[in-house]
């Protein structure tokens, strides 16, 4: 007798109240339970695993029918409890029966749970007498006990999350409560803040640390609202791989959260939360109301509130938690060298490391204010040898009303997506898909996760020619081969099962690098033995392949090739990376 350990950590998904036995017959009824001969009264719950052992696997759900006493005792269970069964008196098991009381439930065979006085599991047939209970047959054998530990959930005043009390144990002896004719769980009379890990569907009060910002765009149709996308971070998930990302909407700019730099802590009032191809998001309605804090300067217990409306919440209580999380942040993230999911183009380099590319993230230290102008030029630099310009082509007024531009003088910032050049300077340029991210600690510079050494060979008699650039390549008459130096922007297909085929009954490399320079882009076609050339091993043996083409893309650098440049049946021009080899990648 007895459950299986994983009962003893459930959630309730579903209840059936308590109902007197025998039920009535119905189509859709889940039916009296193994003991609906002999007892008088049910509630039937559905409980799951509340901590799956493997996140691959899915909970497991079971019944659980309570009887009698047992169903006074939980008769004002509701759903969202969580509950624990424990002791020897509980029975677990597969059952067959035909007094389930359903006509929908054709089946005579169920697995179930099944708590109720072992006189009750005893007529139903279920009760085991163990052949060594007790040495001699005249002394009674020893009582089985059973006892249920439970926590209610509390709904928060203005959200959909949910609060645990105290945990509580029920035991045989235990009175009944009084019985409640409202079936709708508690609300609580102070705000709830939700941890980030236990945030649910529908609506949440939360605090979290801003890891992450966009800079503000106007739609171009409907409403024309802004919308900017914060990823904010908390103890519960602890680095910015684990962020939630939140979409914000203001008529106007003046109505949007003013956050100042990465750091800054963010309450949310009444979040409205789904979830999107999987992934649980937010979205900050007009309903929705929010509060930045910050550290007033040379204050370490001085917090500057910052808000769009005429009054706000702020008891002793958000003050602590405020600078609980501000110290927090302060704390863990110079150490997180992780990113954010939605983490577009690649790990942000240092000015040292930036080639042209397409778009790249690039962080540097703000030497100059802005000049105003089109476009609005200011001077970076890596604090040592390189210094650059960015040119904002796009958003300088939204960066100005945000009052972005004057913060970032002095301090070390995050150009997002900004495209890099390098004719006469080394030039950044602000587009319309760039944001600007502005660093905590103005004077010490962030710690960059590093930048793993790639190494591609090629032959002697390729390596010993010049190298030439993409354009050039091109616009040289084909079939040309020649030795480029490029970087990996992107890799087609992305994982390893796409990235090779079948063909004449082996498995071939098939893909394509898209490799550029200054000058152009071009995709390289990587096939058949050029691919297993280049990746060291055959293509049957992909194990580590994703990791390899996720390396490539994670750490973009200039890297050699032999290229060769070929017209087709129809005088399409195809290039293919031939005699390249990867001498080291991880």
């Amino acid at each position: 007798m007895g459950a299986d350990a994983w009962l003893q950590e459930t959630v309730v998904l579903c209840v059936w109240p308590r109902r007197p036995l025998p039920l009535a017959d119905a189509t859709f009824d889940i039916g009296g339970g193994p003991c609906a001969s002999v007892a008088s009264r049910v509630v039937t719950m559905e409980v799951e695993e509340l901590h799956p052992p493997l996140a691959e696997v899915p909970p497991r759900r079971s019944l659980v029918y309570l009887y009698d006493d047992w169903a006074d005792k939980v008769a004002g269970f509701l759903k969202k409890y969580r509950v624990g069964f424990f002791g020897d008196g509980l029975f677990q098991g597969h059952v067959e029966t035909d007094s389930m009381a359903s006509t929908a439930s054709q089946a005579t065979d169920f697995s179930c749970v099944v708590v109720a006085a072992p006189e009750l599991l005893e007529a139903a047939g279920l009760f085991i007498h163990d052949d060594d209970d007790s040495e001699n047959d005249d002394e009674p054998a020893p009582r089985r006990s059973i006892f249920l530990r439970y926590q209610e959930p509390i709904r928060a005043p203005n959200s959909d999350q949910v609060a645990y009390e105290r945990l509580c144990t029920l035991r045989a002896e235990t009175r009944p409560p009084p019985p409640s004719k409202k079936r709708r769980l508690r609300v609580g009379d102070k705000y709830q803040y939700t941890p980030l890990a236990a945030l649910g569907e529908r609506t949440a009060d939360v605090y979290g640390v801003v890891v992450s910002y966009t800079t503000p765009k106007q739609a171009s149709r409907g409403r024309m609202d802004f919308e900017m996308t914060l990823a904010i971070i908390d103890e519960s998930r602890p680095e910015r791989a684990q962020a939630l990302y939140i979409n914000v909407f203001a008529p106007d700019l003046a109505h949007l959260p003013r956050i100042l730099a990465v750091g800054d802590v963010i309450r949310f009032h009444k979040l409205v939360l789904s979830r999107y191809n999987g992934v649980l998001v937010a979205l900050c309605t007009r309903a929705s109301r929010f509060v930045v804090f910050r550290l007033a300067d040379g204050s370490s217990t001085e917090v500057v509130l910052t808000h769009t409306y005429e009054s706000v919440t702020y008891l002793p209580s958000d003050k602590a938690r405020a600078i609980a999380l501000l110290q927090w942040g302060a704390s863990t993230l110079p150490t997180d060298h992780t990113t954010c999911p939605r983490n577009h183009f690649g790990p942000p380099r240092a000015l040292r490391h930036v080639y042209p590319a397409a778009y790249v993230d690039v962080v540097a230290f703000v030497e100059s204010p802005f000049r105003a102008g089109h476009p609005a030029v200011a001077v970076v630099s890596d604090r040592m040898h390189v210094t650059a310009e960015v040119h904002v082509h796009a958003h300088f007024a939204t960066l100005d009303t945000m009052g972005w531009t004057a913060a970032a003088v002095g301090r070390w910032c995050r150009f997002r997506g900004v495209q890099v050049t390098a004719t006469d300077s080394l030039v950044l340029h602000f587009g319309v898909m760039s944001s600007l991210e502005i660093y905590p600690t103005p004077a010490t510079p962030p710690r960059l996760p590093p930048l793993d050494r790639i190494v591609t060979t090629v032959p002697r008699a390729i390596a010993a020619l010049s190298c030439v650039s993409l354009a050039t390549f091109l616009t040289t008459p084909v079939p040309c081969k020649a030795h480029v130096m490029a970087e990996i922007v992107d890799v087609s297909p992305r994982t390893a099962a796409a990235f090779t085929t079948r063909m004449n009954n082996q498995t071939v490399y098939m893909g394509l690098l898209r490799l550029q320079d200054a000058t152009a882009s071009v995709d390289g076609i990587l096939f058949g033995a050029d691919g297993e050339m280049f990746f060291g091993r055959p293509a049957a043996e992909t194990e580590a392949l994703d990791a390899r083409l996720t390396h490539l893309m994670a750490h973009r650098q200039p890297l050699q090739w032999c290229l060769v440049s070929y017209a087709t049946a129809t005088n399409d021009v195809r290039v293919r990376i031939v005699q390249t080899r990867l001498a080291n990648s991880s």
